[in-house]
This record gives C-alpha cells, sequence and structure tokens, in this order.
C-alpha cells in the first residue's frame, strides 16, 4: 500500500510527537531509576486493551499507535475481509479539519449472512487500534478552538450576526431557514474541511 502523507492543520503533529516523544525518552534516561517498566498504560489504551485480542494487543502494548501500525491493523483487517471473500474499496487516508488522520474504506456489498464475519474481522485486527489511534491524535483544546472561530467567521461573512460558536450554535433552530443551512454548512466545512459538490 502506498503511504500517503497526512494534509491540513494537523499534519504538522506527527512532527511535535515526534519531539516530545524523544524529549520524555531523555528525561526517562536521564532520570532512569532500575529502568523496570511499570506495566502502566495511559486511560484511553487500557479502555480497549484487555478485549483487544492478541494481533491489537501487541500494537497497543507500549501505549501508543505509531502510523505504520495504525496501517498495519488497517491491512490485517482488509485481509481477513478479503479471506471471507467480502468485497471492500480501497482504503484512503483523509484528514480534514479538525479531524485526526484516518484510514477509511468502505466495506460491501455483503454476501448473504456476511454482515457479522464482515464485523469480526474489524473487531479483531481494527477497531482498539483505531480507538487508541483516534484518542492520541485528538486536537488540543486549541486546534478546536480555532475550527470553532472559523465557523463563526465563515457566518460572519455570509452576514449572519455570530458573537461566537456556543451562542451561534444555541441560536440554529431560531434562525430562518436559509441561515441555519448556513450556519450548518459553515460548520461543517470548518470541522471536516469538505466542501459540498
Amino acid at each position: 500500500m502506498e503511504r500517503r502523507k497526512a494534509t491540513g492543520p494537523l499534519a504538522g503533529k506527527y512532527a511535535l510527537w515526534a519531539l516530545v516523544g524523544g524529549c520524555v525518552a531523555l528525561l526517562l534516561l536521564a532520570c532512569g531509576g532500575d529502568g523496570g517498566d511499570t506495566g502502566e498504560l495511559p486511560a484511553h489504551v487500557a479502555a480497549v486493551f484487555d478485549t483487544a485480542g492478541e494481533f491489537q494487543q501487541e500494537i497497543l502494548a507500549d501505549g501508543l499507535v505509531e502510523p505504520g501500525e495504525y496501517e498495519k491493523a488497517v491491512l490485517a483487517a482488509l485481509q481477513c475481509l478479503d479471506q471471507a471473500g467480502i468485497p471492500h474499496g480501497e482504503p484512503v487516508l483523509t484528514s480534514k479539519g479538525a479531524r485526526a488522520p484516518k484510514w477509511r474504506f468502505i466495506v460491501g456489498p455483503y454476501p448473504p449472512g456476511s454482515e457479522s464475519t464482515a464485523e469480526e474481522c474489524q473487531t479483531t485486527y481494527l477497531n482498539a487500534v483505531a480507538a487508541v489511534w483516534s484518542a492520541q491524535e485528538a486536537p488540543s483544546e486549541e486546534e478546536l478552538q480555532a475550527v470553532r472561530d472559523e465557523a463563526v467567521r465563515c457566518a460572519r461573512e455570509r452576514g449572519i450576526e455570530a458573537t461566537d460558536y456556543e451562542t451561534m450554535i444555541a441560536q440554529i433552530d431560531a434562525m430562518p431557514e436559509g441561515e441555519a443551512d448556513a450556519v450548518s454548512e459553515c460548520i461543517r466545512v470548518a470541522f471536516t474541511g469538505e466542501l459540498e459538490d
């Protein structure tokens, strides 16, 4: 599979994670102790670890999902679908707006009786890894606020009086239909980066 570079406002996050990881590793080495592993996993990993199964537990054991490990889990799930004769689309790495980069693929049409097998493939090889990936790559509060501010800016450009994001959301149901549609579109574009076709 061809590796695709993540783009969008979170693309630089990989470099930041590498820098932070390097600093943490240096601190651990410098402050050393006996070098023993406490065996504690971050809460977002521990929440899914016990039910993940051996394949995913191997990936999650260090408490972090690397981009290559996430891709490995996607490929394993797709191979499982292939072996079961369940058609699927090609995986695509998406990174839009405030969303963490994610591998996406369409499954189906399902041969009769194969829905549970398709679900099992994803549960066995992908779901826990994808959940941890999403949690660790989630945008910061500052990044989310920037996206909210962009939605408000967009609404103002369309002539809608919007003081702040929370107020705009609270008032959307009382807006005339055209304004409500415009605000909804601004919010969707700000959070997903996707324009209507």
